[in-house]
């Protein structure tokens, strides 16, 4: 159980990280600086907890869970009195592209392959920078496709 509120606590504090740069820098900025303390961390706590010989899921349910604990209750309410509008939708690829990055560090963790590494970080920041302004315009209906 101390495990668990330790990762849990850990990952608040990179959800409140990326919530500053949402906040007042930008939501691209946000991710792509979400993406990287996440990943980092997420290594890290594998690495700490690897002798333990317990199963991925006892690190990533709780690193899971301190992530969008804060996210769920808003999106909820928003859902039920605002119709889901544009304020909930925006942060949609946000939410989406932090457990790609999880499970892209728990990969690396596992099989530390340049190649996969590579390659998921390209798609990952072409997604985050491209795929936010597409994911921006469509919400707007302003979409090129």
């Amino acid at each position: 159980m101390k495990k668990f509120f330790f990762i849990f606590l850990l990952s608040n504090v990179a959800y409140w990280i990326a919530a500053l740069f949402r906040g007042y820098v930008s939501i691209t900025s946000s991710i792509l600086v979400e993406g990287l303390v996440v990943f980092l961390l997420t290594w890290w706590l594998f690495k700490k907890y690897e002798l333990d010989n317990e199963p991925p899921i006892r690190i990533l349910f709780p690193l899971l869970f301190g992530l969008f604990w804060l996210e769920l209750p808003y999106r909820i309410i928003e859902i039920l009195f605002n119709d889901g509008g544009a304020n909930t939708n925006f942060t949609m690829l946000h939410l989406i592209m932090t457990p790609f990055v999880i499970m892209l560090s728990y990969h690396w963790y596992k099989h530390r392959n340049f190649k996969v590494l590579a390659i998921a970080t390209l798609i990952w920041f072409i997604a985050t920078i491209i795929g936010n302004t597409y994911w921006m315009d469509l919400l707007k209906g302003k979409a090129l496709f």
